[in-house]
Formats: C-alpha cells, structure tokens, sequence
C-alpha cells in the first residue's frame, strides 16, 4: 500500500470513466461510509449509474462493499489526489468533505457538479471555515437552519445561488432505523456514554471530564469513554491516564471506535461539549444529552458579522441540559427531545437516501 498501489487505483478509474453515466463519491477517512452508504445503496437498488467510489483510508467500510455497478479505489497520496481532482471527468461528485477549492483539492477543470453532503447536524457558518462551501453547486441540508446560513452567506459574500436540497441527515434515519431491532438488557445502572469533540477546549483535553467521571463513580453507574478519533490519535498520553485512574472501577468501558452504533444504542445518557454526536443521539434516539460548558468552537473567522446563532447553541436546551456534579441523576429527571421538535429540525426524517436518489436521477438525466 504505497504510491504504486495508489497509481494503479488512479489508472483504474480513470479507465472506468463514462461521463454520461458516472457518479463518483469521494471518502477521506472510514467515518464518511456512514454518511455515504444509504445513498449508494438507494441508487443501486433504484437506478443503473456506474458509481465509483474514492477513498483515502484504506479502513474505509466502502472497500468492502460488492455491488453491481458500484467500484472502490484508494487513493491516499496526496500528489495522486491534488491531481486526480484538477482532472477528474465525471458528471457528479459528491463528498462530506467541506472546504472544496480553498485548499489542495480543487474543483475540476471539466465540467463537473459538485454536491455536498452533511456529515453533522451543526451550523454551516460556526465550525467550518469561511468559504468552506462556496465552490458546491448543490448542498443537502439537514434542516432549515441549513437553508437559511447558506442563504445569507450567499447574501453577504454575493455568492452564486447554490441549490438547497431538504435532504435531511442519513446517520439519523440509519440509527432511526437500527434502533428499533436493538434489545438492551434491563441493569439498574444508568449507561452514562462520554463522548466529547476534539481540541485543546475538549473536555478530555482540559481535564473537565475527571470531574464528569468522579460524580458518575460516587454514583455508581456505568461510564463508557468514547473520544473522538483526532483526540484518540493526537492526544494518546492524556486517554492512557484516564484509564489508567479508573481502570479499577468495574463499570468504566473505553471505547476508542465511533463506528459502532451499539455503543449509543446501550446508553442512556450522553454527556458531551460541543460534539455533534450529541445531537445525532437526541434526535436518532430520542435519549436526554447532559452538556459541559466550554469555549464554543468556532472556526469562522465572519461568525459575528453573519448575524445567526449556530444551531448547536440553541439546540442544547432543546435536547438536554447542562451537567450538575452535585446532581443525583436518573432517567426521570432529565430534559429530552420530543417528537414535533424533531420533525421541525430535521427534513425527511427516514427517507434522505430517496431524496438524494430523485436529486441525483433528475441531474443525470
């Protein structure tokens, strides 16, 4: 696995190309599978386009995956890459990757449409750079929060007008959909799954989450730590003494995987800061968030000139609360997230794969 490998997977697709009837997704790390695979499943089942598929992981669940008309390549060098998208011949192209053109991968130089696709519920214009969308023709949008960023940021930068599809948000409908044949077993303890963002403001970095975790021990329920995967790889001394302190208490779990959906399926309540999986869990699961108050993060540089609150700011109270360490918790006494709030957030609520696919047709043809 190397550059050769690489330049024969880069030759291979493009030995596959049929602009009339190609679709290409692009994949950067083995997370994107989750927010990619509905839609690729939907347009095989529905439709007759040759789907290629583009990753640079070469854990990428999407290798795996044997369909008809549907290829995977790695690519992971990041010459191979800069090269293969200044050149790519293909008549869609859709990624969860934001910042298209602002960085090493450009748009290309022939005609191609470019769709984004939401990997998170938060705002366009807090976590994301300035312009980390201006060069997507179409973006889907989980919600109408979404209309209304991408619509003033068009405003005030003058942008071209994208179009906005109420597409919703694929990991939810799958959670949605995986839950309901889930059976957890009945404990008396309360399953208290820690799932922090990353960062120096994150609260495994800050050291915040010790405090998190003394109260639930006092307590006596179950802590499950799942950090973020950048945190997991760029912050190892930090996890590796957190274990090491609760290593003797018989219901602390480390979890360092964020592929598996039976981690939130067993747990009961979530505590997070400013991770987007806290709302993946309130509104898939319909399961209280408790959240701990640290910097917001924000990567606008434009945030305050845009004039809108960010959607994981106004969305806590909605879907949780804040975390009391002098609380003694249970399941009755903590906010959750009901039905119509719900619907009012999140468009198509268990069918965003169908969405995508009639978009998708209606362009190829």
């Amino acid at each position: 696995m190397g550059f050769l490998s690489d330049f024969k997977n880069l030759t291979d697709y493009f030995n596959e190309q049929d602009y009339s009837n190609q679709i290409t997704f692009y994949s950067e790390t083995a997370n994107d599978w989750q927010h990619l695979s509905e839609i690729i499943k939907v347009l095989i089942k529905k439709t007759n386009f040759k789907i290629l598929y583009i990753c640079s992981d070469y854990n990428d669940h999407g290798l795996n995956f044997k369909e008809k008309n549907f290829k995977s390549y790695v690519i992971n060098n990041k010459y191979l890459l800069t090269w293969l998208f200044k050149n790519i011949k293909t008549k869609l192209m859709l990624m969860t990757l934001p910042d298209l053109n602002q960085y090493y991968l450009k748009r290309s130089k022939y005609l191609v449409h470019y769709i984004y696709i939401p990997h998170s519920l938060s705002s366009l214009h807090s976590i994301y750079r300035k312009g980390a969308f201006d060069h997507f023709d179409s973006l889907f949008c989980v919600g109408p929060h979404h209309i209304q960023e991408a619509r003033k940021l068009e405003e005030i930068y003058r942008l071209k007008k994208k179009n906005l599809i109420e597409f919703g948000y694929s990991k939810i409908d799958n959670l949605i959909k995986s839950y309901k044949n889930f059976h957890k077993e009945k404990i008396d303890k309360i399953n208290f799954l820690i799932a922090p963002t990353w960062g120096d403001n994150c609260i495994i970095n800050n050291g915040k989450v010790i405090e998190v975790m003394d109260h639930i021990k006092l307590l006596g329920h179950n802590i499950i730590l799942r950090p973020h995967p950048i945190t997991v790889r760029e912050s190892s001394d930090i996890i590796n003494n957190i274990i090491s302190r609760y290593e003797d208490y018989s219901n602390f779990i480390y979890e360092p995987s964020t592929d598996n959906n039976q981690t939130l399926f067993m747990s009961d309540v979530l505590i997070s800061d400013w991770s987007g999986v806290a709302y993946e869990f309130a509104f898939g699961l319909k399961k209280p968030v408790l959240f701990i108050d640290t910097p917001r993060k924000i990567k606008n540089i434009d945030y305050d000139k845009i004039g809108i609150d960010s959607f994981e700011f106004y969305a806590r109270e909605m879907v949780g609360e804040f975390f009391d360490p002098t609380k003694k918790y249970d399941l009755k006494n903590i906010n959750t997230v009901n039905d119509d709030q719900i619907k009012k957030r999140i468009f198509s609520l268990g069918n965003s794969a169908n969405v995508a696919c009639e978009y998708i047709s209606n362009i190829m043809k």
